[in-house]
């Protein structure tokens, strides 16, 4: 999917190899500005629209203090942009790597052995995408024993026709335990779950009038525009244009409250005990990566 458009790129490099090497990477409908030394950040032409930016590092331009004073200033011009660092293995790039991590870029990419390409659609993606999760999270106010199911929930919706089976499989336990997990939590049943992801994605994605209903339809996978119509109509009572006047987002959110308000008591009373910021961190970490050690989100 890509609503954004070509990626816009921030190319910090000074090497004319390279540059003809990013460049047949990164493909022709690539927009790139290039920034061949740190001064030319002082300019915010074709800057302020980038959607990633992409560093060389090289151990004969860089060095700690350097690595430093660039980044500081990537992030007054652009304060929210990934960063995605790219070079070649060599040991006296491995300290360069470290010291940037700790500074905070985004990713890393190594010539030879990644996919530049793929490196920076996964870094935009995963930036916009992620927070787009984190902002319907927060519309949501959901009990944290939940979150983790909402957030995998959303993220697949921007990517994927989640299934019943694929979410139970990826949160590790078997369709009763999810049901009946659901069930404790006061939300419906993972089907409905899995359709009001897909429709909160829509009411984030409309929140944008550049959007239209058919590129909504199109990105989230429905089969057409009129499926995605008729689920407006059948889950929130709305045209898609009644929606964008009120606030797409908040009305189907509130009336994903409704529907779970059925299943028990309302959600709202039921997060008096936790914070939102717990629940929004909780929610990102998930979104990002399942967990690693072989174990269920779902475990009480």
């Amino acid at each position: 999917m890509d609503m954004r458009g070509p990626v816009r790129l921030v190319s910090l490099v000074n090497d004319v190899e390279w540059e003809k090497h990013i460049r047949d990477a990164v493909g022709p409908s690539s927009i790139i500005r290039w920034i061949r030394c740190e001064s030319d950040l002082d300019g915010s032409d074709g800057l302020a629209n980038a959607n990633v930016v992409l560093w060389h590092l090289a151990p004969s331009a860089h060095t700690a203090v350097t690595l430093g004073s660039t980044f500081r200033k990537l992030r007054v011009v652009m304060p929210l942009t990934p960063i995605v660092l790219y070079c070649q293995v060599a040991p006296a790039v491995a300290q360069l790597m470290l010291l940037a991590a700790r500074l905070g870029v985004h990713r890393a990419a190594l010539r030879g052995y990644d996919d530049l390409g793929r490196v920076l659609a996964a870094a935009v993606y995963d930036y916009q995408y992620g927070n787009a999760c984190e902002e319907i999270l927060r519309h949501l106010q959901l009990d944290d024993s939940v979150v983790p199911v909402m957030a995998h929930c959303l993220r697949h919706a921007f990517d994927s026709v989640l299934s019943v089976e694929r979410l139970a499989r990826a949160l590790q336990v078997d369709r009763k335990t999810l049901h009946n997990h659901l069930r404790r939590g006061g939300l419906p049943t993972a089907a409905a779950l899995i359709s009001w992801s897909r429709l909160l994605a829509a009411g984030w994605l409309l929140e944008d009038r550049q959007h239209t209903v058919s590129s909504v339809s199109r990105a989230l996978r429905f089969s057409s525009a009129s499926e995605l119509r008729g689920m407006l109509s059948r889950y929130v009572h709305r045209t898609a244009t009644e929606l964008r006047n009120v606030g797409a987002l908040t009305e189907i959110a509130s009336s994903f409250h409704s529907d779970c308000a059925r299943y028990g008591v309302s959600m709202r009373g039921r997060n008096a005990r936790g914070t939102r910021g717990a629940r929004v961190s909780h929610a990102h970490t998930f979104v990002t990566s399942p967990p690693k050690d072989g174990t269920s989100p779902l475990t009480d």
